[in-house]
């Protein structure tokens, strides 16, 4: 699963590149790092035969008539769960993770590293975010945060803290996931007891309007 640093551009060189999942995750990432994809395919009811980031959108069962040498699918999905379910359904297509398609955490990485080395004046680590991802992909703790957004977390406060006094706390843990992968990717005593606490109502929101204005994809941009 890639535990030395590779360039997902560098993986995909000469590939037909394919991407898996045509929700959210795919607009977001293609905003921030764009990969020349051929298509994407997507099994939710009523995506097939539509279009995706300018790309056409098929069953997965498209996949089964590529050559294998040739291709590289990338996953577009934050939830180490949903990314597992795919990666299975790859792995019975002899696909080979790291080898022949990975998750889009990694692109999440190539594109946050060089913003985040100048705003902090240090260069992220691979090691921290490859601790983080594999974490979340092994520990059972569920997490709302996104891959990358954890270990974008864990660099923030390694380097931000002693810039700015006072105590951390985190707002909204959910069932504590993303802090237990925080704790144990930072530098101690960071994040020592009791100066983090953890803040959560345990009850969710409160309904503030009988309807929410869909968010249009196309206006959602990394931030620069």
């Amino acid at each position: 699963m890639l535990k030395h640093q590779m360039p997902v551009t560098e993986l995909v060189r000469g590939k037909k590149v394919i991407g898996y999942g045509a929700g959210l995750s795919l607009y977001q990432t293609q905003a921030a790092l764009p990969l020349a994809l051929a298509y994407v395919v997507d099994d939710a009811p009523g995506l097939a035969g539509t279009t995706a980031c300018g790309v056409p959108v098929y069953s997965s069962e498209r996949l089964s008539t590529e050559n294998r040498a040739e291709i590289f699918v990338v996953i577009y999905a934050d939830s180490p769960a949903v990314i597992f379910k795919i990666a299975s359904s790859l792995d019975r297509l002899n696909l080979v993770w790291g080898e022949q398609y990975v998750d889009c955490a990694l692109i999440h990485f190539e594109s946050m590293a060089p913003r985040l080395k100048r705003l902090i004046e240090a260069p992220p680590s691979w090691q921290r975010f490859h601790r983080a991802r594999i974490q979340r992909f092994l520990m059972s703790p569920e997490s709302r945060s996104f891959i990358a957004g954890t270990w974008l977390y864990t660099e923030l406060l390694d380097n931000c803290s002693a810039r700015v006094p006072g105590d951390i706390a985190e707002c909204g843990v959910y069932k504590g996931g993303n802090v237990l992968s925080t704790v144990t990717n930072v530098t101690p005593p960071v994040l020592a007891p009791p100066d983090h606490p953890l803040i959560d109502r345990f009850a969710g929101f409160e309904r503030r309007a009988v309807r929410t204005p869909p968010i249009k994809k196309r206006s959602l941009f990394s931030a620069p």
